[in-house]
């Protein structure tokens, strides 16, 4: 019998590939929890966005300045070059109040995954 691992299937699905991943649940602090082993897994740092604080570094103090709009702090992830993990939290809403806030993701996804190679 085995057993389900969801920090093994989200690493592999983060390695194969899968860029941008969409975890809808009310388990806010077990997402966090599990994203927390993914990134230390994977070596890489996570950020966590909230529409009070904005983006910032799990393990810093502080946050990126003027990312508490959700357009922003994806653009500055967009843009960055350090590779890490991105939790944005209770991002539902505004995906659902603005469709092209969705629209853009995508499309900076798109742009970012083309610059990678």
């Amino acid at each position: 019998m085995s057993q389900i691992d969801p920090v093994h299937d989200l690493v592999l699905l983060v390695r194969s590939g899968h860029h941008l991943l969409h975890l809808d649940t009310e388990e806010e602090e077990r997402v966090s929890g599990l994203l927390l082993h993914v990134a230390e897994r994977l070596g890489q740092p996570l950020f966590t966005w909230t529409r009070v604080r904005g983006l910032s570094r799990v393990d810093l103090s502080g946050a990126v300045y003027d990312t508490e709009e959700p357009a922003k702090a994806f653009r500055h992830v967009a843009a960055s070059d350090q590779p890490g993990l991105y939790h944005f939290r209770d991002l539902r809403p505004h995906l659902n109040q603005d469709a092209v806030l969705g629209a853009q993701m995508k499309e900076g996804l798109a742009s970012r995954l083309s610059a990678l190679g």
